[in-house]
């Protein structure tokens, strides 16, 4: 998620709540998404961002 700080409404969270951004901002990394790649790429029904693909050195696919 891109400027995870900016989208999330954290309107009446408590300071532990925050915790929960922080878990997504680290699942992110380019090193978690390599990892999930690995365990996933040869399933079919998932379609890679071009964001991700870029991290992965990827072709990206061409539109149209």
């Amino acid at each position: 998620m891109n400027r995870i700080s900016n989208r999330v409404d954290t309107t009446g969270w408590r300071p532990g709540d925050f915790r929960y951004l922080e878990i997504v901002q680290q699942a992110q990394t380019d090193d978690e998404i390599i990892h999930l790649y690995a365990a996933l790429k040869n399933n079919q029904k998932i379609k890679w961002k071009d964001s991700i693909k870029k991290i992965l050195n990827l072709p990206e696919e061409p539109i149209g």
